[in-house]
């Protein structure tokens, strides 16, 4: 089986943080670079609508065009609380991640993740439908075929944070 490709999203919360998001993707060899451009085009409004953060960059190899996404990150966001969606993989018993840094503070209900908000559903479409003959793989190439779940967690950028709100009396 071929190797997925990678394609990593570069998140930027509101005190300058930032956190990658990786999505594994099967990509017949006919795509051109102007189709992944155009998947990226398809994915970045979807992901940028689950997540506070802003995405600042995107690249499968080579880097690729930002469109459809807010041009600075929401306040408050913070790219150590992330959204972990737990995907059923075709070919194994055993779920498969996509965490989301910066999880958008509006997709929250009582302390869980919202999984019936517009936002979260029409990216997980997005996640398990093939478009342009590419799709969403874990990083064993194995198809993403249900959501099973999601939590929110916390993912330690300490240093990065420090650095950014170290402030001198």
């Amino acid at each position: 089986m071929a190797q997925p490709l990678v394609l990593s999203y570069q998140i930027t919360d509101a005190l300058g943080v930032t956190a990658t998001h990786l999505a594994y993707i099967n990509a017949p060899t006919t795509v051109t670079l102007a189709n992944l451009q155009t998947f990226a085009n398809d994915y970045t409004p979807l992901l940028d609508a689950v997540t506070d953060g802003e995405i600042t960059f995107i690249e499968v190899r080579v880097p690729l065009t930002i469109t459809g996404a807010k041009s600075a990150p929401v306040a408050g966001s913070e790219v150590e609380r992330t959204g972990l969606f737990n995907f059923e993989q075709a070919g194994t018993r055993y779920k498969f991640g996509e965490d989301v840094p910066s999880i958008a503070a509006a997709l929250i209900t009582n302390g869980r993740i919202d999984l019936s908000n517009a936002a979260i559903t029409n990216w997980v479409s997005f996640l398990e439908a093939t478009t342009l003959g590419i799709t969403f793989v874990s990083k064993f190439a194995n198809a993403l075929i249900a959501l099973l779940d999601a939590v929110i967690t916390f993912r330690k950028r300490r240093k990065l944070e420090n650095k950014r709100s170290y402030e001198v009396a």
